[in-house]
């Protein structure tokens, strides 16, 4: 048994003696081989043997095709036209031929300029929708623009001399709001004042402490509130009453002094002397 020494020095295995021989023999032929070989060949261009693969151009670019990606693909990719499809019955309409002319060019596309311009009869359709969706002129929308313009700065004038007008009442407005706040005021205090009173009323007039909650309390609070509520309908009443005399006793002074300016003793008292 021989022992295989690898190539960096350590023992690989052991095998029989009739492997050894024959590794024996090819690393001899290796190393001359390796002797032969020539180091200046290796400077000089490789040479390229033609060989007949049987392979169509086509077949080649797609072996060449490294990414794997489809044809639609890689033309978005390199930014080339897409590939003619005859399914794709779009292309062979003539929005689509114009926008990859616009797109790509007239180099990338096999149509001529002129699709570019539309026909007749697409300027006369034109023509024909413009006419009844934009019946105006240019010059005619302008001037609706215009005056639309000058009708928002007069509303937008009169809006701000509205303001600096009831800038001018804010005085006045202040102090109409705080005379309102101050009666109000004035209202819930003099409530507050008279439910207290009213209170202390009742019980005084009971002659012992009592809840507010208390029924009787309650009683006797509704009792007095009935009471004041009766003498201030009879204080208006009255008040009406003298009002209503005062005004009948003005209408008869006044009937009197017209009835005496116009009786005849008057008048004969009045006239001339002849």
């Amino acid at each position: 048994m021989n022992v295989l020494v690898s190539c960096i020095g350590k023992p690989a295995c052991t095998l029989p003696r009739v492997l050894s021989t024959r590794c024996i023999a090819f690393t001899a032929k290796r190393k001359d081989d390796k002797n032969s070989l020539d180091i200046n060949s290796l400077e000089d261009a490789p040479v390229l043997l033609e060989t007949d693969s049987g392979l169509s151009e086509e077949q080649i670019k797609q072996q060449r095709n490294k990414s794997r990606l489809r044809n639609a693909h890689r033309n978005v990719l390199h930014n080339l036209p897409p590939s003619y499809n005859e399914s794709h019955r779009f292309q062979d309409t003539v929005r689509y031929k114009r926008r990859m002319f616009g797109r790509y060019g007239i180099d990338a596309s096999d149509v001529t300029i002129g699709i570019a311009w539309p026909t007749k009869n697409e300027v006369e359709e034109m023509k024909e929708y413009e006419s009844i969706c934009y019946p105006e002129s240019i010059h005619q929308i302008w001037n609706k623009i215009e005056q639309k313009n000058i009708e928002n700065a007069e509303d937008m004038r009169a809006r701000e001399a509205n303001i600096v007008k009831n800038m001018l009442k804010m005085d006045a407005w202040t102090a109409e709001l705080n005379a309102k706040v101050a009666k109000k005021e004035a209202e819930a205090r003099a409530a507050r004042e008279r439910k207290e009173r009213l209170i202390e009323e009742v019980r005084r007039t009971l002659g012992f402490l009592v809840s507010p909650k208390d029924e009787r309390f309650k009683l006797m609070l509704a009792q007095k509130d009935k009471a004041e509520a009766k003498l201030k309908k009879a204080a208006k009443k009255e008040a009406r009453q003298q009002k209503l005399m005062a005004m009948i006793t003005a209408a008869a002074d006044k009937k009197t002094e017209t009835n005496t300016t116009d009786s005849p003793d008057t008048k004969n008292n009045n006239e001339p002397v002849q």
